[in-house]
């Protein structure tokens, strides 16, 4: 239902002129990063798609420096909003000009009137070196103006995602949030998605930040392990039916398998982890339903001695599928 929810907010902040902040909370490892990816790639409908401009700042590559976190976020979200509005990441200097374009005409009318009148070239100049200090001085106004730019211009709402914030203490996430809200107060036409896990959801949502702006929260469940690894040996025979014509890969280390071989391989993994789900389930117990976690375990399984991957898949290319495996 999630997936419903948050694009009935997105379809009615695009029709109204009005965003949103939207808290993702889900347990750690539930695939939230995975689901806002997927979700404005896929899920939301093209029509909507096209009327959004989407950049997720992954946050966990900051340091963890909470005196340098706005530069290190007004740094990124300006690069990836350059990046998506720009040709090539660069903006030209009539779209400069269009951003600062008051400033241009106060210019223009005021104390350089006699310059653009005299020198219309030399006033040009001028003024780029004023776009450049602007730039570099001041990037969280150049960031806001461009976000302006998208709104009025572009007609489309900015869609910024705050991501695994979670990975660092609880100052450090409502200082994330705090930021995200700045630009959500100053542009209002803007949609903020900040995915948390659930503990920090709690304990963040008694005081501070979190409980002064007002946001949906929408939760995000586990999935089961075994439904995961079940769609990852589905990915797996899609790609082998696709590629018939290949008779062999070869892996790293030069290791080279048949297309037999890797059907094998497909059979055996559906056989042990899909079709049985004592192992998938055990995996999820360890892992205390951390999905990263068990496909971590599920991958140190696979790679055990313990379990002989070569004798299941001679027992499939000999004996066919019919005939269960034993592990």
């Amino acid at each position: 239902t999630i997936n419903n929810q948050l694009v009935r907010g997105i379809k009615e902040a695009v029709e109204s002129g009005r965003g949103e902040t939207v808290i993702i909370v889900g347990n750690p490892g539930s695939g939230k990063s995975t689901f806002m990816e997927r979700f404005f790639k896929t899920v939301l409908e093209t029509s909507v798609r096209e009327r959004c401009a989407v950049v997720k700042i992954d946050v966990s590559k900051a340091t963890n420096d909470l005196a340098g976190l706005s530069r290190w976020l007004t740094k990124h979200v300006k690069e990836g909003l350059e990046k998506l509005i720009f040709k090539d990441g660069l903006a030209s200097y009539e779209e400069l000009q269009g951003l600062y374009f008051k400033e241009y005409q106060s210019w223009m009318l005021g104390e350089f009137k006699p310059l653009y009148a005299s020198n219309k070239n030399a006033f040009k100049i001028k003024f780029g070196e004023f776009l450049s200090e602007q730039k570099n001085s001041d990037p969280y106004t150049y960031v806001l103006r461009i976000l302006e730019h998208v709104v009025r211009s572009r007609k489309m709402l900015p869609c910024l995602i705050f991501d695994n914030a979670d990975a660092f203490d609880f100052a450090f996430q409502e200082a994330v949030f705090q930021y995200s809200q700045a630009i959500r107060e100053t542009v209002p036409f803007s949609f903020i998605v900040v995915p948390v896990t659930d503990r920090s959801f709690w304990k963040l949502s008694k005081a501070g930040p979190f409980q002064k702006y007002p946001s949906k929260m929408f939760y995000l469940p586990v999935p089961p392990t075994k439904s995961v690894l079940e769609k990852r040996v589905e990915f797996l025979k899609r790609k082998i039916e696709n590629q018939k014509d290949v008779r062999s890969y070869f892996l790293n280390k030069g290791i080279r398998l048949t297309i037999e071989n890797i059907q094998g391989f497909a059979a055996c993994l559906e056989e042990v982890f899909v079709k049985e789900d004592f192992v998938s389930r055990r995996l999820s117990w360890l892992a205390n339903n951390n999905l990263k976690k068990c496909l971590n375990l599920a991958q140190s399984v696979i790679l055990s001695p313990v379990f002989s991957v070569d004798d299941l898949v001679k027992s499939f290319v000999v004996y066919g599928k019919n005939v269960p495996l034993k592990v």
